[in-house]
Order: structure tokens, then C-alpha cells, then sequence
């Protein structure tokens, strides 16, 4: 047996042409199973919004890391070729010196 969904009403829809006199009251009829459905598909809705927000913060986070990474290796790179371009040139200037004082 299904529940009877019961009605929550804010006000109710009058017309009347009684004696030419018009009046109507605007308003709307809506069950519980209605509210609930609505609640549950807001919780649903927010529920995926935090979590693709998450994911896309978290993705963002992880490209920062990759890049900060990257540039670091190519940073130390450079660094070890200027050290070993360094290093080479004090070994050469060591030989021509050591040729000159021979002279």
C-alpha cells in the first residue's frame, strides 16, 4: 500500500463571479513527497557540486606540484651544467698555468 502524500498548502486559488465581483487568491498546492523530492535533489545537486569543486581544486593543486617540480629539476639542471662549465674552465685555466710557469 502506497502513503498518501499529504498537502501543504501557502494559500488557495479563488475565483468567483458572483454579482460581478471578482477576487482571486494566488497560491499553490504541494505534497510532502513533493518537498522531499525537492530537498533530496538540493542535497543531491550540492552533494556533486562540493565534490567536482574538490576534484578541480585537488587537479589544480597537483598541476601547481608538477610545475613547481619541474621547474626545481630544470632549475638544478642548469645549476649542475653552470658548476660543471665552471669546474671545466678552472681545469683549463689550471693547465694554461701550469704551461706558462713551465715556460
Amino acid at each position: 500500500m502506497c502513503p498518501v502524500p499529504q498537502l501543504y498548502s501557502s494559500c488557495l486559488s479563488v475565483h468567483s463571479d458572483d454579482d460581478n465581483k471578482s477576487f482571486t487568491t494566488t497560491g499553490r498546492f504541494e505534497s510532502n513527497q513533493t518537498r522531499d523530492e525537492k530537498y533530496l535533489m538540493k542535497c543531491t545537486f550540492n552533494a556533486w557540486y562540493q565534490l567536482i569543486y574538490n576534484i578541480k581544486i585537488q587537479f589544480t593543486m597537483l598541476q601547481a606540484k608538477n610545475e613547481f617540480h619541474l621547474k626545481k629539476t630544470y632549475f638544478n639542471y642548469w645549476k649542475l651544467q653552470i658548476h660543471q662549465i665552471n669546474y671545466n674552465r678552472d681545469i683549463e685555466k689550471a693547465k694554461l698555468d701550469s704551461i706558462e710557469i713551465i715556460k
